[in-house]
């Protein structure tokens, strides 16, 4: 099959999941079928893959009979979800190609785009409509953002126009802006530098998010580690100057390794706050202690880990057994009496007492 995976010691990784399919195709499966597809839509998202994955391992996975893992593709396959890529005899050798759900949703939902392909001009009023539609909204709302001004209603007219000329996600819309603002720095003109990208993009048969990706990652890999970075990080952010500039020092000064890298981030992920500037402490860190591996940096965590477990036990360990606070040093009345005394005392307040009662 086309699943590939690399084996770590521990998979910190994320896996997006488009929420059309949790919202409208996982209801209508039983959860088999949706845990196949969760499985194998991990695999098909995993980069720098070594191991080859086919439907015997995702049975053996899920411990579930081959058999099961087959239907459900023939499942999702009936759906309109998957395809089928056969690649031997067999009748379970076959990879699996995963559709976008949301170049789908595009696709057949007439509030947005009118199902006519003879269609040749957008309007205001398909503005008006499409800004109704969740993405649609995000998508504007997020390139505005990035060129810094409102996007004039011709200009969402024309970008609503590649979405339906050229069969283009908003996801890829976006990140077509993004591109060109953060990587090629365009500060005028935006959409017609856009447009070409659109139509070049349209011509590689690039028209979703992982293909584009995909291309960077062979064509400009320093944007994608970029990209990459950010995302591992858990923060959504433009590459600004600043953090290109300091990802660049990662690479070039610090001669950091990618992985480690991502390590790093997605370390900081999981902290209650997490944000660039502590990741670039933490990069900073690993630089000045010449540390350059993942191991080294797990044999630097269970180092300190193990100080400071010495530490609270040596405190411990020098605090006395007879240790006494300040109230141990309170000196009683009778530490100047003997035993003798104290007894002689003691029966002369009980016939005081005694002598009190009789009188009464």
């Amino acid at each position: 099959m086309n699943f590939e995976i690399e084996v770590t010691d521990m998979d910190l990784g994320d896996t997006l999941i488009e929420n059309i399919f949790i919202n409208d195709f996982m209801p209508m499966a039983n959860g088999t079928f949706v845990k196949v597809y969760l499985l194998g839509y991990k695999f098909a998202s995993e980069k720098n893959v070594s191991i080859k994955i086919n439907n015997q391992i995702i049975a053996k996975h899920l411990q579930i009979p081959l058999e099961d893992v087959l239907a459900a593709w023939d499942f999702w396959e009936e759906k309109g979800i998957i395809t089928k890529l056969p690649i031997g005899e067999e009748d379970h050798e076959y990879g699996v190609r995963f559709k976008s759900l949301k170049q789908l949703y595009i696709q057949n939902n007439p509030k947005v785009f009118k199902e006519n392909i003879e269609k040749k001009s957008i309007t205001t009023n398909d503005v008006l409509e499409a800004n109704q539609n969740i993405m649609i909204n995000q998508m504007f709302n997020n390139i505005n953002h990035l060129i810094r001004r409102e996007t004039q209603i011709t200009e969402k007219m024309e970008i609503l126009k590649w979405i339906q000329d050229y069969n283009m996600n908003p996801d890829v819309i976006e990140l077509a802006f993004s591109y060109a603002v953060e990587e090629r720095n365009v500060r005028y003109n935006h959409m017609s530098y856009v447009g070409k990208m659109i139509v070049n993009w349209y011509d590689r048969d690039l028209t979703n998010v992982d293909a584009v990706m995909g291309d960077f990652q062979n064509q400009n890999k320093r944007y994608y580690d970029y990209k990459e970075i950010l995302k591992n990080i858990g923060i959504s952010t433009v590459v600004t100057p600043d953090i290109k500039e300091r990802i660049d020092i990662w690479f070039d000064e610090y001669k950091m390794p990618k992985d480690l890298i991502i390590y790093g981030c997605r370390k900081s992920s999981g902290t209650s706050n997490p944000n660039f500037n502590y990741i670039d402490s933490i990069i900073t860190k690993w630089h000045e202690k010449g540390i350059k591996t993942i191991e080294e940096v797990e044999t630097l965590d269970s180092k300190n880990k193990t100080e400071k477990t010495s530490k609270s036990n040596n405190y411990a360990k020098a605090r006395p057994n007879n240790y006494k606070n300040r109230f141990h040093n309170f000196k009683q009345r009778t530490d100047d009496y003997t035993d003798e005394e104290i007894e002689k005392l003691a029966r002369k307040k009980r016939e005081q007492v005694f002598d009190r009662f009789k009188g009464e």
